[in-house]
């Protein structure tokens, strides 16, 4: 029996609501399981998981004989999940990232500095500084294979939870019983316009300027756009914005067009190759706080460790040498 199959087997000899006994669930029956609750066929999840059509039928049904639960249904020839495997999925997945997170420690540990890391970043953070830090590190450690993932705040903290990645890379974060953070560095939101707007011969914008115009924003139920929002409610002003994206890109996009003016994280611009767009500093401040957040009870790895320690690295360069 492999690490993870050990890992990640039931054992119980309690009975089920059918006077039945449970048994162990091996780690390829709830890998399987959980590829058919994404999948709608047991060959696309064959192809997947390199196995026989038989054998990924053969496994639900022994899975289901033993679990004492109808797990899918079978309609026109595609599984649909029950009720009951639907509850089960936030469960199982805290089995498998343990089981991943398990994997990777072993392999660090083989090794001074060897294994995998995985990061969940936001799109910014991910395209501004993950590239430079990613190659410096490869160059170091060849030895390190490294996934990056770019997803949303929410999905960024429930990947962390959930064991599936070391590293969690955040605009900002709110602090949870589950995992840990810890501030990379601080800076102070900034507002965007195009160039020859009337707002760029100020030196600094007031909120209230700027809703005699056209504002770009976050989507307002976003980690930030809800901080943004919080700000201007506390000056006794509406913030409404016309526009609404997801993405810093789409948002600077946006306003390179002309489309309005729109508050961003100052990082946005450190680029060499920065989007054409006027920034300039906004009373009151809104801080922002970039935050790496990982699981409480999971240190980092030894390669995890030094990867961040070079990301916070490239960060204050990139803010020295293009922040004001």
């Amino acid at each position: 029996m492999d690490t993870k199959t050990k890992l990640l087997s039931f054992h119980a000899n309690r009975t089920n609501g059918y006077g039945m006994p449970h048994m162990d669930l091996s780690f390829r029956q709830l890998a399987v399981l959980r590829e058919l609750m994404t999948s709608e066929t047991a060959t696309s999840v064959a192809k997947k998981l390199n196995l026989s059509q038989p054998g990924v039928s053969k496994l639900l049904r022994h899975t289901e004989e033993q679990l004492g639960l109808r797990l899918f249904e079978r309609i026109k020839g595609r599984l649909y999940p029950t009720p009951e495997a639907t509850l089960l999925v936030s469960e199982l997945e805290k089995l498998m990232g343990a089981a991943e997170a398990f994997d990777r420690l072993a392999d660090d540990l083989r090794g001074s500095v060897a294994g995998r890391i995985s990061i969940a970043a936001l799109p910014t953070l991910a395209n501004v500084f993950l590239p430079s830090v990613v190659t410096e590190f490869q160059h170091k450690h060849p030895t390190v294979r490294i996934a990056v993932e770019v997803l949303p705040s929410l999905s960024i903290v429930d990947k962390v939870n959930d064991g599936h990645v070391d590293i969690g890379l955040l605009g900002d974060s709110t602090e949870m019983p589950t995992n840990k953070s810890e501030d990379l560095f601080e800076c102070d939101s900034v507002c965007i316009m195009p160039p020859g707007h009337p707002l760029t011969r100020r030196s600094h914008i007031h909120l209230e300027d700027m809703l005699e115009h056209v504002i770009v924003s976050y989507f307002i139920k976003s980690p930030y756009g809800e901080r943004i929002a919080g700000t201007f409610a506390e000056a006794g002003l509406t913030y409404d914005p016309k526009i609404e994206a997801g993405a810093s890109t789409t948002i600077c996009a946006l306003v390179e067009s002309g489309a309005g003016i729109a508050i961003v994280e100052p990082y946005l611009l450190y680029s060499h190759t920065p989007p054409n767009v006027v920034s300039r500093p906004i009373r009151p401040v809104i801080p922002m706080r970039p935050r790496l957040i990982y699981p409480r009870y999971r240190p980092l790895t030894k390669a995890a460790r030094q990867f961040v320690n070079m990301f916070k690295q490239a960060m204050e360069d990139k803010a020295r040498q293009f922040g004001p």
